[in-house]
């Protein structure tokens, strides 16, 4: 019987929405409440009554949220927290494209960057993995999964590759690339599944900037959500990142090492992290 506690940023619209419907939808997750934050409190309830129409076998529930504050996003997670006992998937949504220009080259003196673009897509998914990781490390092992629980990550195959059209909206998704795999490790002795997808231009309020430009392709949401069902279903899959263009989803490998200094003190600063975590370090010394 679904039991499950899902949390969804940026749920009201675009892929948010399309990941609460999937999960909505597909018993195999066996969720059971959807929690939706979205900053857009029009759009949140607008969703959320299609939703319960929808999927009548689901309980739904929207937050108003602005994930670039901690502590609102702390008072979100401990409200759901307080009353379902549990939260078992969390999905760091939510995001906007590039806003404003990191430098400018005109005028009599320099311009703060405007960095909201920033600020939503890299620091608010970082203060989401956080609290996630807080309140799914206090489930219990399951009999059937490694994991206490999941995370899954919106990043973009702007995440791997130069965009030049928006520099900004391209160092936050490299930015949330780098924390999954860089928090895989950590995550798995704590029983925690973290992946992220990694779309090409989807239809939504960030791909339509470019909609009307000669040649541009889409990406269909249906394989976004396909790909989020490959990264949870499968336990294998930790600090995986999921590119996805069209129909296909690709698993990239890493960069190989430039040399074998570079593997041989990756790997030193790897055990040393290891023994920190079972606690078999302290700053004296090993134990």
């Amino acid at each position: 019987m679904p039991s499950k506690t899902a949390i969804v940023t940026g749920g009201a619209a675009g892929i948010g929405l399309a990941i609460v419907k999937y999960l909505a939808r597909t018993r195999e997750h066996e969720v059971a409440h959807i929690a939706l934050l979205d900053v857009n409190p029009t759009a949140g309830e607008e969703a959320l009554d299609s939703l319960k129409n929808e999927y009548p076998n689901v309980i739904f529930s929207f937050h108003t949220c602005d994930v670039t504050s901690w502590e609102k996003q702390a008072e979100v997670f401990g409200s759901i927290y307080a009353k379902q006992g549990h939260i078992d998937l969390v999905c760091a949504n939510a995001g906007i494209p590039e806003t404003g220009f990191l430098f400018q080259t005109t005028g009599d003196r320099p311009v703060k960057p405007d960095l909201k673009t920033y600020d939503i897509d890299l620091t608010g998914a970082m203060y989401t993995v956080s609290l996630a990781a807080y309140y799914i490390s206090k489930n219990k092992s399951s009999a059937t999964s490694p994991y206490k629980g999941s995370i899954v990550c919106t990043a973009s195959n702007a995440g791997f590759y130069p965009l030049s059209l928006a520099p900004i909206y391209t160092i936050a998704k490299h930015g949330v690339v780098g924390m999954v795999r860089g928090l895989a490790g950590r995550f798995q002795h704590e029983h925690i599944q973290i992946n992220a997808i990694a779309p090409c231009i989807v239809e939504t309020k960030i791909g339509a900037s470019v909609k009307g430009l000669p040649g541009i392709v889409y990406t269909p949401l249906s394989a976004v959500t396909r790909a989020v069902g490959m990264l949870l279903s499968d336990s294998k899959l930790n600090g995986t990142i999921a590119e996805i263009s069209e129909e296909n989803i690709t698993f990239p490998e890493f960069p190989a090492y430039i040399d074998e200094s570079t593997k041989n003190n990756l790997d030193i600063l790897g055990n040393l992290a290891q023994r920190i975590w079972t606690g078999n370090f302290s700053h004296g010394g090993d134990k």
